[in-house]
């Protein structure tokens, strides 16, 4: 599967843009996706900026992580089938989320099958790798 590094490649860089745009814009991130003002005057919503730019640092080292990995996909299956168990679990949290409160929009249901079904489909595909057919 010669264009799945490539495909890849796209979504580490739209990790990394993402995660580095949540870094640094925090929950104001939020005003320019839903429109919604949002502001940080209360405990929680200053939590809430915390963790959107921590966790922004972390989806963009996830990208770049993937990015390293998309490199060399032969010998790099055990931190692609890593960061592929990591997108699977965090897209759980997304159905619980979903599930109890309700999915805000068509975007964040298509953000949930990408992170749930992505990483078995990439596995898939991928399985000839370490036989050494394919690509």
């Amino acid at each position: 599967m010669t264009q799945l590094p490539h495909l890849l490649k796209l979504f580490s860089l739209f990790a990394i843009l993402t995660g580095t745009a949540d870094l640094l814009l925090g929950i104001h991130m939020l005003e320019l996706t839903t429109g919604i003002p949002f502001p940080v005057t209360t405990a929680s919503a200053i939590l809430a900026d915390s963790h959107l730019r921590f966790l922004g640092g972390i989806w963009a080292g996830y990208g770049l992580t993937l990015w390293w990995v998309s490199n060399d996909l032969k010998t790099r299956q055990v931190p692609l089938a890593l960061l592929g168990g990591i997108m699977v679990f965090a897209g759980v949290g997304r159905v619980i989320s979903g599930l109890r409160y309700g999915f805000a929009s068509g975007l964040i249901v298509a953000f949930t099958g990408v992170e749930v079904l992505g990483p078995p489909v990439v596995w898939f595909l991928g399985g000839s790798w370490g036989r050494g057919e394919g690509r």
